[in-house]
Protein backbone atom coordinates (compact mmCIF):
# COMPACT_ATOMS: atom_id res chain seq x y z
CA UNK A 1 0.00 0.00 0.00
CA UNK A 2 1.21 3.48 -0.81
CA UNK A 3 1.02 6.38 1.63
CA UNK A 4 -1.26 8.22 -0.77
CA UNK A 5 -3.74 5.33 -0.66
CA UNK A 6 -3.62 5.15 3.13
CA UNK A 7 -4.22 8.89 3.52
CA UNK A 8 -7.25 8.69 1.23
CA UNK A 9 -8.73 5.71 3.06
CA UNK A 10 -8.09 7.22 6.51
CA UNK A 11 -9.47 10.62 5.55
CA UNK A 12 -12.59 9.25 3.95
CA UNK A 13 -13.34 6.82 6.80
CA UNK A 14 -13.39 3.77 4.55
CA UNK A 15 -11.05 1.59 6.63
CA UNK A 16 -13.70 0.12 8.99
CA UNK A 17 -15.88 -0.92 6.03
CA UNK A 18 -13.11 -2.78 4.20
CA UNK A 19 -12.58 -6.52 4.27
CA UNK A 20 -10.25 -8.05 6.82
CA UNK A 21 -7.41 -8.58 4.31
CA UNK A 22 -7.38 -4.95 3.20
CA UNK A 23 -7.65 -3.71 6.80
CA UNK A 24 -4.71 -5.91 7.82
CA UNK A 25 -2.57 -4.56 4.97
CA UNK A 26 -3.51 -1.05 6.05
CA UNK A 27 -2.50 -1.84 9.63
CA UNK A 28 0.79 -3.33 8.43
CA UNK A 29 1.51 -0.18 6.45
CA UNK A 30 0.84 1.97 9.53
CA UNK A 31 3.22 -0.18 11.59
CA UNK A 32 5.97 0.31 9.01
CA UNK A 33 5.47 3.93 7.97
CA UNK A 34 6.08 6.55 10.65
CA UNK A 35 4.60 9.29 8.48
CA UNK A 36 1.28 7.50 8.14
CA UNK A 37 1.32 6.68 11.87
CA UNK A 38 1.68 10.37 12.56
CA UNK A 39 -1.06 11.22 10.06
CA UNK A 40 -3.44 8.69 11.63
CA UNK A 41 -2.74 10.03 15.12
CA UNK A 42 -3.32 13.63 14.03
CA UNK A 43 -6.47 12.66 12.14
CA UNK A 44 -7.89 10.94 15.23
CA UNK A 45 -7.07 13.96 17.42
CA UNK A 46 -8.68 16.33 14.94
CA UNK A 47 -11.79 14.16 14.68
CA UNK A 48 -12.15 14.09 18.47
CA UNK A 49 -11.65 17.86 18.69
CA UNK A 50 -14.27 18.54 16.03
CA UNK A 51 -16.73 16.22 17.81
CA UNK A 52 -16.18 18.08 21.10
CA UNK A 53 -16.62 21.41 19.37
CA UNK A 54 -19.84 20.25 17.72
CA UNK A 55 -21.18 19.00 21.07
CA UNK A 56 -20.35 22.37 22.64
CA UNK A 57 -22.12 24.24 19.85
CA UNK A 58 -25.16 21.97 20.07
CA UNK A 59 -25.33 22.49 23.83
CA UNK A 60 -25.05 26.26 23.37
CA UNK A 61 -27.81 26.21 20.76
CA UNK A 62 -30.07 24.22 23.11
CA UNK A 63 -29.49 26.71 25.92
CA UNK A 64 -30.27 29.64 23.62
CA UNK A 65 -33.75 28.25 22.86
Amino acid sequence: MRCKDFVFLQSSGQIPAMGWWRRSSTLAHVWICRHCRSFRHNDELLTAYVAQLKAHWDASAQQAK
